[in-house]
């Protein structure tokens, strides 16, 4: 894509086109080569500032540094977030780190091992409802709300096979307690 920009070999705003060219990035000690794209002056093919470029690229570095060191991706973590469908914030309130952590790493940077391997452990339900028992307060009542429909509704669609029916039976699924006080066959579950 043709776009004018000021270049300083020049010294006048000229056209500008984007190339490719393979990179190498050192990465905590790893090298990540890369096809990079670059904005470059069409009068003296000199490399020219694109910001959002520059960031595009950082990105992939770091995509490819996670998927080389078997961390989750900025993709994945958004994926294990929505499946709960709770906010970045409040994930992160939830897990008990900084407000900004997942916003970070959904924007690229890259996780320590120890959140990593938090990260991956609450894409099961039962760590997940582990870390909700506990912090689950943390968060506004409309999310809290929001999270537990969406946990109640992932929750029953798939893993609630409940045996006995007796009136008053308590049944511990996935650390959700399924309380028979209702009619024949109707359960109801509360977060523990």
């Amino acid at each position: 894509m043709k776009t004018n920009k000021y270049c300083f070999n020049c010294n006048d705003e000229v056209v500008t086109n984007i190339v490719e060219e393979m990179e190498v990035f050192n990465v905590k000690g790893m090298d990540i080569s890369i096809l990079s794209k670059k904005r470059v002056c069409s009068v003296c093919n000199e490399e020219i500032f694109d910001k959002e470029l520059d960031s595009n690229t950082l990105y992939e570095v770091y995509e490819q540094y996670k998927k080389l060191n078997h961390l989750l991706t900025s993709e994945e973590i958004k994926k294990i977030r929505n499946k709960y469908g709770i906010s970045q914030k409040g994930l992160a309130l939830l897990l008990g780190w900084g407000e900004k952590t997942i916003t970070r790493y959904e924007n690229g940077s890259i996780q320590n091992n120890s959140h990593d391997t938090v990260l991956k452990s609450i894409n099961e339900y039962q760590n997940f409802i582990v870390f909700w028992s506990k912090n689950k307060d943390k968060l506004s009542e409309m999310e809290r709300d929001k999270v537990e429909e969406n946990l109640y509704k992932d929750i029953t669609s798939f893993t609630l096979k409940v045996v006995y029916k007796k009136p008053k039976q308590y049944t511990n699924v996935n650390s959700f307690v399924m309380v028979n006080d209702l009619k024949e066959n109707e359960y109801r579950m509360a977060v523990v």
